[in-house]
């Protein structure tokens, strides 16, 4: 079977070897510098031929960039218009000024709550600077307009410190580049004044719960409510069998169940009692007998000589 491959030609397979990777390249304008240079500096060094850089970029080639060179990627004749196409699309110039100056743009103003935001600030104001020089870009950080956009993004009293340091350094221009250099100098002080001042947060969450002493709650259920003499649902007091026996017998169950003989509820004493109206000092004396008699006003049971 005849192999109409150009790539795995019997003319072409003694050429190929192990090829140095590309950095990929998806579009990005912030990309396109990198991948340039390592296409141009790889096929220069190891002397590439039109096949090994056609198998490097089908490699590298990603995403938008990719769709753009998407019919070219087929022949080895096609890398030259492959790299011509890519420079047409991505190696303009204020492609990669406006992606940068986007990026700056979108950073959230600084305000005086979030100081601490300025070290990533003052990290991406090099960045720019780092960029728009290696791009050939350097006019660009003289422009003052460019610089009041960055000076604006600090909160009042730091751009009131820079307006002091630029009359300080007396020049009637001032650049970017300085500008960088001062807020890295700024930021490298707020970082250390913030991890000063911030509060050492413990890991362990400090528990709501106080130690309380066990409560005894006090249930009261239907069985309290049963006769104790005739087991039927009214209290001792309402029971008429218990009021027909005789009184030797009444007293000897009131204290055998140990009521309280001026109510006859279980649990009372002299001292806690709230049903009854009788006087609180009153001294028991059990040697005497005593008459159980019903107080119909106050629904408790009294004990009279």
């Amino acid at each position: 079977m005849q192999n109409n491959n150009p790539l795995m030609s019997p003319n072409n397979q003694h050429f190929i070897r192990k090829l140095q990777d590309l950095p990929q390249f998806s579009g990005s304008p912030e990309e396109w510098r990198m991948f340039i240079v390592a296409f141009k500096e790889t096929t220069n060094m190891f002397a590439y031929s039109n096949v090994e850089n056609l198998l490097s970029l089908q490699k590298a080639l990603k995403g938008d960039a990719r769709s753009k060179v998407e019919s070219l990627l087929i022949h080895p004749s096609s890398v030259n218009a492959v790299i011509s196409s890519l420079q047409f699309h991505y190696r303009r110039p204020e492609l990669l000024i406006r992606s940068q100056l986007t990026k700056v743009r979108s950073f959230p103003s600084i305000t005086s709550g979030k100081i601490h935001e300025i070290a990533n600030y003052s990290s991406m104001v090099t960045n720019l600077v780092a960029f728009l020089e290696n791009a050939r870009a350097a006019p660009h950080l003289s422009k003052p307009t460019l610089l009041d956009e960055l000076v604006s993004k600090l909160p009042i009293y730091k751009r009131e410190e820079w307006a002091r340091h630029t009359f300080a350094i007396n020049k009637p221009y001032r650049t970017i580049c300085e500008f960088s250099s001062w807020l890295q100098q700024m930021s490298t002080y707020v970082v250390m004044a913030t991890e000063l001042n911030t509060p050492h947060v413990s890991s362990e969450q400090p528990s709501r719960k106080c130690n309380r002493s066990p409560k005894t709650v006090l249930t009261i259920s239907e069985e309290k409510f049963k006769c104790i003499f005739c087991k039927d649902n009214h209290r001792l007091y309402q029971c008429m069998k218990f009021n027909k026996v005789n009184n030797d017998k009444r007293w000897e169950i009131v204290k055998t169940n140990r009521f309280y003989f001026c109510c006859v509820f279980p649990g009372h004493n002299v001292y806690n009692c709230t049903n009854c109206h009788i006087v609180r000092n009153i001294v028991i004396n059990y040697q005497r007998t005593f008459i159980i008699e019903k107080v119909h006003v106050s629904n408790i049971v009294t004990f009279r000589r």
